[in-house]
């Protein structure tokens, strides 16, 4: 109302949601929020519940109403670095490992030794053999 914004024009002055740093403009009034943002108080806005709702990804009215504590407002998804860390770190080395074994497989195919023609005593051992 009135008493907390100070002046209907000052609704489109401060932003909606929380404010922890209240913005340095020219209040036409100074109703209870402005006074309590310019001293450093953290203080909410919630004149357009609409842009909160769309911010957090919150429903408008649902059915039925969800637990206390549940939803955008009370929780972030967050990852742990250390998992994804190591993680990462092992799927680079195992990237590595097969790396240096697949050129390692390439290289030892590589190498062509040219055959040696056989010398006269080699063939005529074979010779023998054969018979």
């Amino acid at each position: 109302g009135i008493a907390s914004l100070g002046h209907t024009v000052n609704a489109d002055l401060i932003p909606t949601g929380l404010i922890e740093e209240f913005p340095d403009r020219n209040f036409p009034v100074r109703g209870v929020i402005i006074q309590m943002g310019q001293k450093n108080i953290p203080v909410i806005q919630l004149l357009n519940v609409d842009k909160i709702l769309k911010r957090f990804d919150l429903p408008d009215s649902p059915v039925p109403m969800p637990k206390p504590g549940k939803g955008g407002v009370f929780y972030k998804e967050r990852y742990n670095l250390w998992i994804t860390g190591i993680a990462t770190f092992c799927l680079l080395a195992i990237i590595i490992f097969i790396y240096r074994g697949e050129r390692k497989v390439h290289r030892l195919g590589s190498d062509v030794v040219p055959i040696a023609k056989p010398s006269t005593e080699t063939q005529s051992q074979e010779e023998f053999d054969e018979l």
